[in-house]
């Protein structure tokens, strides 16, 4: 096929026309999310306990408020009572209009750390729960748990029937279930078998030696003496010598088998560090449920092997072998491997900072009740006696946890066997009624953490707040949110396309597209922010961002952004947050771009391009319709009209070349060659078409050879999928990509 067919050259202007403007510097593109404002308002809320006259009668100057070494002269003052209306914190009203607060109590499933008991008895807890919760007149619950991905499995709601059906449905979910809480039994197995096999060898090195001292086996060497001549004194040093390279092989089979430990020891530590993370990570982004929401707020949390510092408890079982073998007889190696506890991970003091910075109260709940101690087994696979201590550590471990983050909100933790009963007793007495601080802290230092304290000048007044105040800036929320989108599952990864589209070189840098899309909502109109952020190198970072409004469902959401990327690795992140709902969803995309200045002719990359009715945005231009860009993990519409662009790079050196495509499939285009030549330009941009109707179903291979002197230098193969909407919507379980 030979020159532009006339419909793919209406697509690819699409593309060409806005210009692909050049920057005359490399200035990073500024964004507009940042907000911003005057005054910072922050809140704490003060339960007060004492005589009910003394407690109503208090007023603000009854009170004196310090966060850090700054005492907080001006600050407003409200009482926050469920069952009565009075002053609200936040948008919150009462169905005939009159301003009253509500009682929002978030339950929250972390499935990585809940056993199946724990996981079992959560549900039933949550169940007797709920209609306890809801006693008062103003109270709403929601439920999310954490499996393979963060869901809300009930959004905000009174009706204790509707969350008590979402409950059911929660515990038949297999997605939201996980095996790693059962599976550290196996893990602690594994773990006891490397410590077992240091000690055997040390036992075995032990035993031999007292059987040396008692005369049995091989005796040892005797002192010289003059009366055994030569031949005895020879004897004897080679004696000495087999016994000094025996202690020499036993040090360094035991320094290996201890070695070995370590590296077992370091593994499963990683592996817990990381699932912890993940888990504290979609927690701290759940906590974005109460956004906007005014005082009380409470989560109950539920958990059974969540730790602060995950693994440690691996560790510290090779603290028994660390003396093992000092008896043998020899210095012991020097290990390169050095293993330490109190390994505090930060996302759990994250998931404190952001539990405070929001007003949220944590009521932690050790899901599994009373755990018996389970021992392990040896090496040679039969049962050992219980190891009460290791067993022991790794509860205490993980109950210490659900004490500290609860403590450390101002909530409380119920170990062992907590009662839903005596669970809602203390968030109703803690939280029904409240006494709210309100002030600025524009002059307070941002993202550190600053003790509070509140003092009461009157005589039988108890107070229970959150011990420390942080102030997150947009910048600190922002990068959480982003960590979070990245966790919540397969449906931002199968929902958002990053797709970048070089497409020349100029000053150093190559001249890109980025463009990110996501599907349009189902139902009715949807407000989105949407972001990009591309780090080039280990430094550049680039940053664009927009707003898109649709009033129509089903139309595909495109923000584009131009950008210039210096030769060498690139990573981009796209997010886009719901501004309705506050829904995230998400993508990450990793690349690189080699350097034309010393590299052979290459093919930078392959676009596919395809026209869509959607609503796309670059810069300040919104348009009703344009070009998907699609790579070979995206399907092509074969009803569409299709757009091929190549970009071809090479040295000033590599001479005249001939670029030559073809595609091949159910159906064979060629398209004319052409001639390149890197001087002046570095980089050259291939633009092929191909007709609707033209493909057919199935898969095709897109190909670009370079050619000097009929020697091919250089080139790629592309592979896509074609599939039409007929058969796409038989393809059972899938989705049609935007």
């Amino acid at each position: 096929m030979k020159g532009l067919p006339a419909s793919a050259l209406v697509l690819i202007a699409l593309v060409t026309v806005a210009g692909f403007a050049q920057e005359a510097d490399d200035e990073p593109i500024e964004t507009g999310l940042v907000e911003q404002a005057e005054r910072r308002l922050t809140q704490i809320d003060v339960t007060v306990r004492g005589p009910l006259e003394a407690v109503e009668e208090l007023s603000a100057e009854a009170f004196r408020l310090t966060i850090g070494r700054n005492e907080i002269e001006n600050f407003d003052l409200d009482r926050v009572c469920v069952d009565s209306p009075g002053p609200v914190v936040g948008p919150s009203a009462s169905a005939d209009g009159e301003a009253a607060p509500t009682l929002r109590t978030l339950l929250y499933f972390d499935q990585i750390h809940l056993t199946s008991e724990g996981r079992r008895r959560s549900i039933e807890l949550a169940r007797e729960l709920i209609p306890k919760l809801l006693k008062t007149r103003s109270s709403e619950v929601m439920i999310v748990s954490a499996g393979r991905r963060l869901e809300v499995v009930a959004e905000w709601s009174g009706e204790p029937d509707r969350l008590v059906v979402a409950l059911d449905e929660l515990a038949n979910d297999p997605e939201q279930v996980s095996t790693w809480s059962d599976e550290e039994t196996h893990r602690v197995d594994r773990m006891m078998a490397a410590v077992d096999r240091v000690t055997e060898i040390s036992d075995m090195e032990m035993w031999n030696s007292h059987f040396e001292g008692r005369g049995s086996g091989p005796k040892p060497p005797a002192e010289y003496s003059p009366f055994d001549g030569y031949a005895g004194r020879q004897r004897q040093l080679a004696g000495m010598r087999r016994k000094a390279e025996d202690e020499r092989n036993t040090i360094r089979s035991l320094e290996s088998i201890k070695q070995i430990a370590r590296v077992e020891a370091r593994q499963l530590s990683r592996q817990e560090r990381g699932r912890t993370g993940v888990g504290l990570t979609l927690f701290s982004l759940a906590l974005g449920h109460f956004d906007n929401l005014g005082p009380p707020r409470a989560v109950v949390y539920f958990a059974d092997t969540m730790r602060a510092n995950p693994g440690d408890h691996y560790i510290a079982l090779l603290e028994a072998t660390d003396k093992v073998g000092k008896t043998v007889g020899g210095p012991g190696t020097v290990t390169p491997m050095v293993l330490s506890r109190m390994n505090y991970i930060p996302e759990f003091q994250d998931a404190i900072d952001f539990a405070s910075e929001k007003g949220v109260r944590l009521y932690t709940v050790q899901g599994r009740g009373l755990a018996p101690v389970v021992g392990a087994r040896t090496s040679a696979g039969s049962a050992r006696s219980p190891d009460f201590l290791a067993a022991r550590t790794r509860f205490a471990d993980a109950e210490n946890a659900l004490v500290g983050i609860a403590r450390e909100t101002g909530g409380k933790s119920f170990l062992g066997a907590a009662d839903a009963s005596s669970i809602a007793s203390q968030i109703l007495d803690d939280l029904t009624c409240l006494f709210v601080f309100s002030f600025d802290t524009t002059e307070l230092a941002s993202n550190r953490r600053l003790p509070i304290w509140i003092e009461v000048y009157r005589p039988g007044i108890e107070l229970k707040y959150r011990p420390r105040l942080i102030a997150l800036d947009e910048e600190a929320r922002q990068e959480a949110r982003l960590a979070g989108a990245f966790l919540t599952g397969n449906r931002s990864q199968r929902d958002a396309r990053i797709v970048t589209i070089p497409t020349g070189y100029e000053k150093g840098a190559f001249t890109v597209l980025v463009q990110f899309a996501i599907p349009g909502a189902d139902i009715g109109a949807s407000d989105w922010n949407m972001g990009i952020t591309a780090v080039v190198g280990r430094s550049r970072t680039i940053e664009s961002s927009g707003r898109i409004v649709v009033d129509q469902p089903g139309l595909p959401l495109v923000f584009e952004a131009e950008m210039r990327f210096e030769p060498g690795d690139y990573e981009i992140t796209a997010v886009a947050q719901n501004n309705d709902h506050g829904a995230l969803i998400s993508n990450r995309l990793k690349g690189h771009l080699p350097d034309p200045k010393n590299a052979d002719p290459f093919v930078a990359s392959v676009v596919m391009l395809q026209r869509v009715n959607g609503v796309f945005l670059r810069g300040e231009t919104h348009k009703s319709e344009g070009s998907l860009a699609c790579t070979s993990e995206h399907w092509l519409n074969p009803e569409q009209p299709t757009g091929i662009l190549s970009l071809v790079c090479g040295q000033k050196r590599a001479g005249v070349f001939s670029a030559v495509r073809g595609l091949e499939g159910a159906t064979r285009v060629e398209f004319e060659p052409v001639e390149l030549d890197f001087v002046p330009e570095r980089c050259t941009l291939l633009i092929d078409g191909v007709d609707a109707g033209v493909l057919t179903s199935g898969k095709f291979s897109f190909t670009v050879d370079l050619l000097n002197e009929n020697r091919s230098v250089g080139g790629r193969l592309t592979d896509f999928l074609v599939v039409s909407r007929s058969e796409l919507t038989r393809m059972r379980g899938e989705v049609a990509p935007p």
